[in-house]
């Protein structure tokens, strides 16, 4: 037998093509990341992340589960709960 599987992607979900330079936390769990260009987010976006130069739990862990985003500027947007409470910043 045979087996044929088509997948499409959601035209509507936004993907997020710009790089991000930096991830600054200041004793908070709330994560302000840069991009180099343009993000293309709106707030209330879901973002997966990895790769950060600092995964530690106290810093920048992997995001595994879709997490929203609050948006501040065209280069920047927050992410609510990334890691622990610290003051670090990654790359």
């Amino acid at each position: 037998h045979d087996f044929t599987m088509m997948v499409t992607n959601n035209k509507s979900l936004t993907v997020l093509t710009a790089k991000v330079v930096s991830v600054v936390k200041t004793g908070t769990t709330t994560g302000t990341f840069t991009t180099l260009t343009a993000h293309g987010l709106t707030t209330g976006d879901l973002i997966v992340y990895y790769g950060n130069s600092n995964v530690a739990a106290s810093a920048f862990p992997n995001l595994t589960t879709a997490t929203a985003v609050t948006v501040l500027t065209p280069t920047t947007f927050t992410v609510a709960a990334i890691g622990t409470a610290a003051t670090v910043t990654g790359y």
